[in-house]
């Protein structure tokens, strides 16, 4: 017994670990979305103008709605059954010829409906500019392929270097050609050769083949409808306080102001998009392996650490206005309020989507569906209650309410379906913390420059009450930097060529 407890041990360390590591790399690499796309918009705004920034903004978004469809319907799919498959190259083909076969066949259409739609718009410009982004959506999708499938082998880290070369190449590119004279062209270049500089760099990682292969279609789509009926409701509860805020008399000061700290609220959402894929990759393969207690103890503590960054809503809740004024300046201030509601939102929302791929990884396909719908009902019904009498924080306010809500039933449901020993110490230690952060953050001084000092400071604070009560116990980040000294001068990983 004494001897098998010591393995079991080492193994679960070494799971969460690799886990964690990943999770980093693919966070990092994700959160470049930031000062690129800062970047590129402050520089597309002033050399494009309004009309033509507007022009380029609407094209940009249906090619990325349209990209985002084919995220949906196959990453966690392919999460799961590359990391269950024994041999996943023969899968791997199939992936590659969907992501290919829907690519193209959106493009084409695309294509085709370019010039309707800028009638629509009452746009002829945008006929030109959506043809040549047509291009990118089977790029993209050959690209998304190799990323998954990499993410299903356990490679977190190629998957890492692959988005730094997408959002490196992406800023390159589009500073060069708009200052350059290019113009809207230019941002389009730019799209279209990221796309192909990821593509390239996936394939140096993993080769799936270009041609067909003995794992069928049909078996690949049925698993993933279910999850893609998921993603859409998810998707759909994302945008829709915005929509009925804006469909329901608030002015477009209004909508800017709700927009504005939205956009600051994203940390979460890009926390969950890193996350969550890596692990369902990890947990399908250790429960392939029949390794449950591992798989147990991953969920676990995966729990953990999304229960400790709620101790961020309490920081961000007491620094508000001053994160607001830094980023967008006096005259967004009454996005404050707004944030501290929509990042605890967000953070609640974090968890339903752990608990949800932790289900999803046991094979529980329909119960995030069977949550995530209610939701969508539930909050359009209470937005329409809302909105009319308390406007922006009452829309805000649904958002937080509706997201805590499905985050406690997904809680529920798991322990039902799958008990785990749940870290409820940790959700208490994390909601007094949060508390009392956003205590001390109220009472310090605001305005001019006390945000470049006040928001610094308290960030210190937060880091140094969770490693204080244990959270993060600091063997832990000694056996961590010990495994980075270790792995500075080795390769990021085996290649699957």
């Amino acid at each position: 017994m004494t001897s098998s407890a010591g393995p079991t041990a080492s193994s679960k360390t070494r799971d969460n670990r690799h886990l964690l590591d990943g999770t980093l790399w693919v966070f990092g690499a994700e959160a470049l979305i930031v000062p690129v796309g800062l970047i590129i918009t402050g520089l597309l705004t002033r050399r494009l103008g309004p009309a033509n920034y507007g022009i380029f903004v609407l094209a940009f978004t249906l090619i990325s709605g349209l990209e985002w469809t084919i995220t949906s319907l196959y990453g966690r799919a392919t999460f799961k059954l590359v990391a269950e498959a024994t041999d996943w190259r023969p899968l791997g083909a199939t992936i590659l010829r969907l992501h290919l076969w829907t690519g193209c066949a959106m493009a084409l259409l695309l294509a085709i409906l370019a010039r309707p739609i800028a009638h629509l718009l009452t746009e002829p410009a945008l006929t030109s500019y959506l043809r040549w982004l047509a291009l990118d959506i089977p790029l993209f999708g050959a690209a998304l392929a190799h990323r998954n499938i990499l993410i299903g082998l356990g490679h977190f880290r190629q998957r890492a270097f692959a988005t730094i070369g997408r959002w490196v190449t992406r800023l390159v590119l589009t500073l060069t050609l708009v200052v350059g004279g290019f113009g809207i062209m230019g941002a389009v270049y730019g799209c279209l050769g990221a796309s192909l500089v990821e593509l390239l760099i996936n394939r140096c990682c993993v080769r799936p083949s270009w041609r067909g292969s003995s794992f069928p279609a049909r078996q690949f789509l049925e698993f993933a409808v279910p999850l893609l009926l998921f993603g859409l409701s998810m998707q759909l509860f994302d945008k829709t306080d915005l929509f009925f805020l804006k469909a329901m008399g608030a002015s477009a000061e209004q909508a800017g102001y709700y927009g504005a700290a939205r956009n600051l609220a994203l940390a979460p959402a890009i926390f969950a998009l890193a996350f969550t894929p890596l692990l369902l990759s990890t947990l399908s393969r250790l429960l392939r392996e029949e390794k449950i207690e591992e798989a147990r103890y991953v969920s676990a503590q995966s729990l953990r650490l999304i229960f400790g960054s709620l101790i961020l809503c309490g920081l961000v809740a007491g620094c508000a206005t001053d994160i607001v004024r830094l980023f967008f300046g006096v005259h967004f201030l009454a996005a404050g309020p707004l944030l501290a509601w929509l990042f605890a939102g967000a953070s609640f929302l974090a968890i339903f989507a752990i608990v949800s791929t932790i289900l999803t990884a046991k094979g529980q396909l329909l119960y995030p569906l069977l949550l995530s719908v209610p939701l969508l009902l539930l909050s359009s019904l209470a937005y329409i209650g809302v909105i009319p009498r308390y406007g922006s924080i009452g829309a805000a306010i649904v958002t937080f309410a509706s997201s805590a809500l499905v985050a406690v039933a997904s809680l529920i449901v798991l322990q039902r379906l799958w008990p785990l020993a749940l870290p409820w110490k940790t959700l208490l230690r994390s909601v007094l913390i949060a508390a009392l952060l956003c205590y001390v953050a109220s009472i310090l001084p605001s305005g001019s420059w006390w945000p470049i000092l006040k928001l610094p400071l308290m960030g210190v604070a937060a880091v140094l009450s969770v490693v204080i009560c244990g959270e993060v116990p600091l063997s832990e980040l000694l056996a961590w930097y010990t495994k980075f000294k270790g792995d500075k001068s080795s390769a990021p990983g085996q290649s699957t060529v």
